[in-house]
């Protein structure tokens, strides 16, 4: 066994209370002990013994569960918070002050990264607006290119027209002409 953990046994030689009642105070008062499950087996750190003490007495003065749960929260009695780690396969116990400073780490870590990410979309926006401008200029020089390019057309079309025209009228000429005088 570990320096400073106790098992169930140790415990009701050392405080005279009954097994089954530790094994209760500890399933509903767990948050307020340092406590640690190897497979069927609880282990109990030698800083919660007093607090099985004080749990212990509150019960037998007819306080319920709530009612000791309230008293040991009034008491500043270290609350202790069970969680996985990533593998899961490590189940540790750290005191309030703890988890808060891991949350705090972690909300600190979290916000930079949100940071981060609206700077991302900061520039996605400015990036966004600078493409807009350059298409709003495109469509400007397209359409003055559209417009360069039906001008010429339709002057094209025009000399056309005249050259045509002057086709047809010496054509016109020449079939009033005779012969031998169209090159005349």
């Amino acid at each position: 066994m570990e320096l400073n953990w106790y098992s169930l046994n140790d415990i009701v030689k050392e405080t005279s209370i009954p097994y089954g009642s530790l094994a209760r105070y500890i399933q509903r008062h767990s948050d307020f002990l340092n406590v640690r499950k190897d497979h069927k087996t609880y282990s109990v750190h030698t800083d919660s013994i007093p607090v099985l003490k004080k749990i212990r007495h509150l019960y037998q003065t007819g306080h319920n569960e709530k009612q000791v749960d309230k008293e040991l929260s009034l008491l500043k009695m270290p609350v202790n918070v069970d969680y996985k780690d990533d593998n899961e396969k490590n189940m540790e116990i750290l005191s309030l002050n703890e988890t808060l400073k891991a949350m705090n780490e972690s909300f600190y870590s979290n916000k930079m990264e949100i940071k981060s990410l609206h700077e991302n979309i900061e520039k996605m926006h400015d990036n966004i607006d600078s493409l807009k401008e350059f298409n709003q200029e495109l469509v400007k020089q397209l359409s003055k290119q559209q417009e360069y390019i039906d001008n010429r057309l339709a002057k094209r079309d025009e000399l056309l027209m005249q050259s045509i025209r002057l086709t047809q009228q010496q054509i016109a000429a020449t079939k009033n002409k005779k012969w031998w005088k169209i090159w005349k």
